[in-house]
């Protein structure tokens, strides 16, 4: 009967001990793990926005620059066009073969420009009747044809002194825009019917 005690309190100790070895084990592993998974964490890359994500670029023929040309399905109500796409400038919205990159995005409601646009091309922005909200840049040089028709929540746009040329109907059917324009007058470039809505302008605009 002894015996039978002896052994039963050395199977006792012996599953104590194994159990406090395994614990210890484990703890060793989970602290090891713990900074490797921080460490990934840390250097992921950091999520687009949802907007930007679905963004689609064309290389120009300079092959030093990119143009903005599809924003594919275009959920998002703010937005800020990027700069730069794989290391090189995003010059223009839309190229002169394929405008309507913001076309009928009825989500939209604020766009801004970087200033490493330089056109914006036809139809670009065209019946995006929620948008209120555009900033041009300064460095803006052209406006295509079209390229805010439609957009009936606009109510004021500022024309940069550098935009040497906008086409025809570029703000028609914009019922409640008026236009500030830095021109003392419309430069001989601007088609003639680019306002053809007769939105009211003010021109000599300085904010």
């Amino acid at each position: 009967m002894k015996k039978i005690s002896l052994l039963l309190v050395l199977v006792l100790a012996l599953s104590v001990c194994f159990s406090a070895c395994n614990k210890k084990q484990k703890d060793s592993q989970q602290a090891t793990q713990a900074p490797t998974q921080q460490q990934e964490g840390t250097n992921k890359e950091p999520q687009k926005e949802p907007c930007t994500k679905e963004m689609k670029y064309k290389l120009n023929a300079d092959g030093e620059s990119y143009a903005l040309v599809s924003v594919g399905e275009c959920t998002c109500e703010n937005v800020t066009v990027p700069e730069t796409y794989k290391g090189l400038p995003v010059t223009s919205i839309g190229t002169a073969q394929a405008g309507q990159a913001f076309r009928n995005c009825l989500t939209l409601k604020s766009i801004v420009i970087p200033s490493s646009i330089k056109e914006i091309y036809a139809s670009s922005f065209a019946s995006c009747a929620n948008l209120e909200k555009v900033v041009l840049p300064s460095t803006l040089t052209g406006i295509g044809a079209r390229a805010f028709y439609g957009c009936n929540a606009l109510k004021t746009i500022t024309i940069p002194s550098g935009v040497e040329y906008i086409g025809e109907n570029a703000f028609a059917s914009c019922k409640e825009l008026t236009i500030n324009c830095e021109h003392a007058a419309a430069p001989s470039e601007w088609h003639i019917n680019w306002n053809s809505s007769d939105c009211p302008v003010v021109w000599g605009y300085n904010g």
